[in-house]
């Protein structure tokens, strides 16, 4: 015994049926999108419609809409996730890279912390680099080189 009793989520979590109009709306678009489902910090956020409809938008925008393919993208999130130890991050996108073509070992390999074997070296080097910088780096504006080659800042480009 840890001596801390579970005592469930910090902020309860709705189920569809407890949702009022404007939750229920926002609930019904996130999982006719192409998340397909609410999880994570969302289902705590929905208590403020406008809050998770904000969060929401972002979190397709990075996810789907950025100029990285989905493979590179996932990547990306779970090199980060593993870093900073983010449990949910880690659920959600080991399974993520795997359908996006990430192969087992690779996932496994990050999970370990271990350097995994890609096809492409480039590939994992330019994503684990982005994920040691202190800054992010927008692909739609800044050249595709890791941030900290210019000691954390990237030049835009025009």
């Amino acid at each position: 015994m840890t001596g801390v009793e579970d005592q469930g989520a910090r902020i309860p979590l709705l189920d569809v049926e407890d949702m009022n109009a404007e939750q229920r709306r926002l609930h019904d678009a996130v999982v006719s999108g192409p998340r397909g489902q609410m999880i994570g910090p969302l289902r705590a956020a929905i208590h403020s419609p406008e809050l998770a409809s904000a969060w929401s938008a972002l979190g397709e925008f990075l996810r789907y809409r950025t100029c990285l393919p989905s493979r590179l993208n996932e990547l990306a999130i779970i090199v980060t996730g593993r870093r900073w130890t983010a449990q949910v991050e880690w659920w959600v996108h080991a399974r993520a890279a795997l359908a996006a073509g990430l192969s087992q070992e690779i996932v496994d390999a990050i999970a370990a912390l271990e350097s995994p074997d890609f096809d492409d070296a480039a590939e994992f080097e330019s994503t684990s680099s982005r994920a040691r910088c202190s800054r992010p780096v927008a692909c739609r504006r800044i050249p595709m080189t890791p941030c900290c080659a210019a000691g954390g800042r990237a030049a835009r480009s025009n």
